[in-house]
């Protein structure tokens, strides 16, 4: 039998021929998307660990533009660095288990600089690890290796404990800890679908399907995923929001298929027929659906902001995959297991209980929508007590190898060498920032900064510039503070 597949659109009319072709030739397809997923995944291998954790990197904006002069106009081995911690009960095996660590963080080529950090605390010693900016572009990007020389160097040193520290390190365990336990998430979660859908359609062939479709979205996601990193820097948002939508929007899509296809068999007396039927019918629903959801999260791409950017690309990946998939993998696998849909005997689906309710919000539109604003605006009132701001440190998970560091050197003088707010003094061009009015207004800035009890101190590093035309202040913070509650008038202006 001939089925008229032309729809409105023209792009609904290739994709509902595409999703027909697949259909007709259901092992060819699957074939195409064995071979398609096994792709994905080997471009996801490792993807956790190229992914961007950092938070504030925004292009354009002050702080990135005084980041990256400080790493490309100054000659400060510390630019980009991490802190290491060790711990012992005895001071003999803090001491072997110190020199063996700065013996081999010296020896790595990807070490530029290595410093021990005076501390008040017996039993702690601190390793200032600065990193040579040619290797790495990020901190986090070099905490793996840091953590295996340490590691190594503490091999014969089991008394001694070693966490590595600082922002980069707590990225990069954020980023790791997102991704367990999003997977660990994503597991607990599989056996709860599998039942509501058994639920839902009764039988295990036609629970099965939509969630197979899910799955097969968020590998081919996550693969497409490894192939833009190759290209440009991504946030790890990016995969949080695949694991997130991923599941959800194959699931929903491959429902509404499953569902048009159990309506049509009460209909139609031919299965293939019933099917040809419904996957027509459902592609410019899909096609919409997708369409609309891919406009939204493509908005995030033009903000400037690095995690919003990698929310939009995620969720675009992951829109695109959901599409394909319910367009070409399930049809395919509907073709495939019809003669068992068919035995189970689906009759054409009554009006349900929500058929009645839907009916019944059409023929009350005001009611209905004056009920249904009441109920947002009371679900919405906790808003009213919103409060924006940075997570506070005790919501932060304990176990995380960087936080361990961060608490072991908070109580100390040194904590404040993780927190430091940087100003880069620039002279006009071809001029020196030596003359009195300017070694005047730097001292008063100096002198308010130290004096405020935010700031522990403050360090001066001269960049090699002709005539000492540039100039970096790095504030340590106190480590019970954030952030600087407010800067003098001399700072605001640089």
């Amino acid at each position: 039998m001939s089925l008229d597949t032309s729809v409105s659109r023209p792009a609904n009319r290739l994709l509902t021929r595409l999703a027909l072709a697949c259909l007709r030739h259901p092992w060819r397809s699957v074939l195409a998307w064995v071979v398609s997923v096994a792709v994905a995944a080997w471009c996801a291998v490792g993807i956790e660990g190229r992914l961007a954790g950092d938070i504030g990197g925004t292009p354009g904006t002050v702080s990135e533009r005084v980041a990256q002069r400080i790493a490309t106009e100054f000659d400060f081995p510390y630019a980009r660095s991490l802190v290491v911690t060790l711990q012992a009960a005895e001071p003999t095996s803090l001491a072997a288990g110190r020199e063996a660590v700065l013996a081999r963080l010296r020896a790595a080529s990807d070490i530029r600089a290595v410093r021990e950090v005076q501390t008040e605390r017996a039993g702690l010693a601190l390793v200032l690890v600065g990193l040579r900016p040619d290797r790495y572009d990020t901190e986090e990007a070099a905490v793996p290796c840091v953590r295996e020389i340490v590691g190594q160097a503490l091999a014969p040193h089991s008394a001694v404990q070693a966490a590595t520290t600082g922002v980069g390190a707590f990225n990069h365990d954020m980023v790791t800890l997102g991704s367990q336990q999003g997977r660990a998430s994503e597991m607990r979660v599989l056996p709860v679908v599998l039942v509501a859908l058994l639920v839902a359609f009764g039988g295990l062939a036609s629970a099965v399907m939509p969630l197979v479709t899910g799955l097969a979205t968020v590998l081919l996601a996550m693969g497409a995923l490894g192939v833009v990193v190759g290209l440009i820097p991504v946030s790890v948002y990016a995969l949080n929001i695949i694991t997130m939508l991923g599941l959800s929007l194959g699931i929903d899509y491959a429902l509404l298929l499953v569902t048009r296809l159990r309506e049509e068999q009460g209909l139609a007396p031919d299965p293939r027929v019933a099917l040809e039927r419904a996957v027509a019918s459902v592609v410019p629903m899909v096609t919409t659906a997708a369409l609309a959801v891919f406009i939204g999260l493509a908005a995030l791409v033009s903000l400037p902001i690095r995690e919003t950017v990698g929310l939009g690309i995620g969720g675009m990946l992951v829109v695109v995959a959901a599409l394909a998939s319910t367009l070409t993998l399930l049809p395919a696998v509907l073709a495939i297991a019809l003669p068992r849909l068919a035995r189970q005997k689906m009759t054409a689906m009554g009006p349900s209980r929500w058929m009645r309710w839907g009916t019944h919000i059409v023929a009350w539109p005001r009611a209905s929508l004056a009920v249904a604003l009441t109920l947002l605006l009371v679900l919405a009132a906790p808003i009213m007590n919103y409060q924006s701001g940075f997570p506070d440190l005790a919501l932060i998970p304990r176990q995380l190898e960087s936080v361990q560091g961060y608490e072991a050197i908070r109580p100390t003088p040194a904590g404040g060498a993780l927190m430091t707010a940087q100003f880069v003094l620039t002279a006009p061009s071809g001029d020196t920032i030596l003359t009195p009015e300017r070694l005047v207004a730097m001292q008063t800035l100096v002198r308010e900064l130290q004096q405020r009890p935010e700031v522990q101190d403050v360090v001066a590093i001269a960049a090699p510039s002709p005539g000492f035309g540039l100039l970096l202040l790095s504030a340590q913070l106190r480590p019970a503070e954030r952030l600087l509650a407010s800067l003098p008038a001399e700072a605001r202006g640089l």
